[in-house]
Order: structure tokens, then sequence, then C-alpha cells
């Protein structure tokens, strides 16, 4: 215990020493993509020289602020709630209507509003942003359709799993082929919400979530930035609960398909990152679920650690390091184990020989 407090101060003593090191440099980087575009405007540099500024300082051009706008706003709001308010009203007043107006009516109002959301996004001009609240509040009400008609139908409550993946894969389609953001994130909560339910309740790795994740929702991710960092922080979270369920491979595949999107994605650094952490959470996993020391985690470390080191990812260079520590630490206290039972049994053996030269010399010896 006393060195695993070590470990973890000196760890923490070498992040603050990174952050104090490399702090300056990230705000030099940023008040330099700032300036750039001010200095462009005011015909101090043309835009060429300010290209050549932001490469020689490793520097991004600071993009405009964009402006709320606040009728959107409140339409997105007024979405949320409507569909909050349909939910509340007909369970409110659920058992008094007839079982199959109860189904056909739940589908009618969901179908409905999908097709408000196209007639405003794509056949009326000026109401487009309308339509993508529709096609949300419709994303919401299919799912209120399917928990209520499960109700109906007395689904068991281990099987609510079911209902989170026939809430998320309907509406992915419609999140990328009409372009909604926000219904594209909300099948990303459903999907990782549904990893968590079926692994609890059937007891089993849910190899099919990081399937969908580097299949569909990160290639359909494109340039929506948060969409992406979002759906590679919750196939972190996935790899970070296998140790309670002692599903070491699973933490591996996702450690090693986000280590292969880093080269098919344009090397983004958010893959590697998620990678590196990823196989120290399988360290961690394949630690608590066998027991023999996990010599092979050493490979894909190495890998992790030299691209890192090629690309000069400073971050992730610190990152393999503490990943490094934590498996020299797992080895170490399995081979202190180890030596602690031999020396256990032998000391055990000796205190038996001279246990029986004793009562040899007594004579009270029986074989």
């Amino acid at each position: 215990m006393i060195l695993l407090i070590v470990i973890i101060l000196l760890l923490l003593l070498g992040y603050g020493i990174y952050r104090v090191a490399t702090g300056n440099k990230a705000l030099y980087r940023r008040w330099i993509g700032k300036q750039v575009p001010l200095w462009e405007y005011k015909n101090i540099i043309t835009v060429q020289q300010g290209e050549a500024i932001l490469s020689e300082y490793n520097a991004k051009r600071a993009k405009p602020a964009k402006r709320i706008d606040a009728i959107k706003a409140i339409l997105l709001i007024g979405a949320i709630f409507v569909g909050l308010g349909v939910i509340f009203l007909v369970g409110a007043n659920w058992h008094k209507i007839p079982l199959a107006i109860r189904t056909f009516g739940l589908l009618f109002v969901s179908v409905a509003t999908l097709c408000s959301g196209y007639y405003y996004s794509y056949k009326e001009e000026g109401y487009r942003f309308l339509g993508k609240n529709l096609f949300f509040l419709s994303a919401i009400l299919w799912g209120a359709s399917l928990i209520l008609i499960c109700q109906i139908y007395n689904v068991p409550a281990s099987d609510n799993w079911i209902i989170m993946i026939l809430w998320a894969l309907p509406i992915l389609p419609m999140a990328h082929f009409f372009e909604n953001r926000y219904t594209f994130m909300l099948a990303s909560v459903l999907l990782i919400a549904w990893y968590f339910m079926y692994s609890i309740s059937m007891d089993r790795p849910n190899y099919w979530y990081p399937v969908l994740v580097f299949g569909a929702l990160i290639p359909m991710s494109g340039d929506f930035k948060p969409g992406l960092i979002m759906n590679t922080l919750f196939v972190l979270i996935a790899a970070y609960y296998c140790p309670f369920g002692k599903h070491e491979w699973l933490a591996l595949f996702i450690g090693v398909f986000l280590f292969a999107q880093y080269f098919f994605k344009g090397k983004e650094p958010v893959y590697i990152y998620a990678a590196t952490l990823s196989l120290a959470a399988w360290q961690i996993t394949f630690g608590i679920a066998r027991d023999i020391s996990n010599y092979f985690a050493l490979v894909p470390l190495a890998a992790v650690f030299v691209v890192s080191y090629r690309e000069r990812l400073t971050l992730n260079l610190f990152i393999s390091i503490c990943a490094f520590i934590l498996w020299f630490h797992q080895i170490f206290l399995r081979i202190f184990k180890t030596l602690r039972l031999y020396l256990w049994d032998y000391n055990n053996y000796g205190d038996a020989v001279v246990n029986r030269n004793s009562a040899f010399s007594c004579g009270t010896f029986s074989p």
C-alpha cells in the first residue's frame, strides 16, 4: 500500500511538472493563433506569411466565436419539453386508453413528427432549424413509444437493454442522412447505456458496442468533432468498466482498435491518448481476472510509446510512462506474492522436518 501511494504521488508530481513545463507554450500558441488573423485583417502580413508563422510555431488559426441564436436555443429547449410533456401526459392517462389505440397511436405520433421534420427541413424554405428540432423530437417520441409499448406487453426488466438498442439503431441512420447532430448525440448516449445494461443483465462482455462505435459512430461523426470526442470517451469508459466484469479481452480489443483508428483517421491525437489509457485498463483487468503476469502488455505499450516519441506527442509519452509504471507495479506484486508463498511453504516444510525428527528421538513417531 505504501509503495502504491508513493507511485501515485510521483505520478502527480510528474504531471504537475509537465503542466508547468508545457503550459506557457500552449498559451503562446493560442495567442499566436488569435493574433495572426488580426494582423492579416490589418494588412500587416499576407495570408501566406500568416500560414508560415502558424506552421513555424505549430499553432492553429483561431476560429471566430459563434453567436448563439436565442430563437434556435428556445426551439431546441421547447422540443425537449414538448417531448417530455407528451410522455407524462400519456403516462398519466395510460390505463384509460384501449390497447390497440395505445400501440398505433404512439407509432403514429412518432412517424407524423418525423414527416413534419422532413417537410420543414427540405420542402419549406426558412424553417430548416425547426425541421431539425422536429427530427430530434421524433427520436425522443420513438423511445417513449418503445418504453410504453414494452409496458403494455410486460417485457421483463432484465430485457431493458433491448429497448435501448431498438431505440438507438433506427435513429442513427436518421441522424446521419438528415445531418441531425442532436439525434446523433442522443443515439451515442443510448448505445453506451445499452452497453452497460447488456453487460450487467447478461453478465458477459458486450463486443458489439465497440464494433458499432468503430464501424458506425466514429465514421458518421465526420467533421463533427464533439461527436467524435464523445464516442471516443464513451468507448474509453467502456474499457474501464471491464475490470468490474473481468472482461480482459474486451479491454484489449478496444485499445487495439483505438490505436488503429489513429492511423486510419489522419493521426488524430485523441485516438492514441484513448488507446494508451485503454491498454492500461487491459492491464488492470488482466491482473484481476487471471493469476498470471501479463508480460504481453509490453508489446502494445512499446508500440504506443514509439509512435508517441516519433510524433512528438509529449502528453501521450507521459501517459505511456504511467502505464509502464503500472505494469511494473503489477509484475512486482505478482513476483512478491509468489516469493512469499514459496518462503511460507519452505518454512512449513522445515517445521515439519523438525517435528518429525523430534518425534523419532522421543520414540513417539509412528509411520
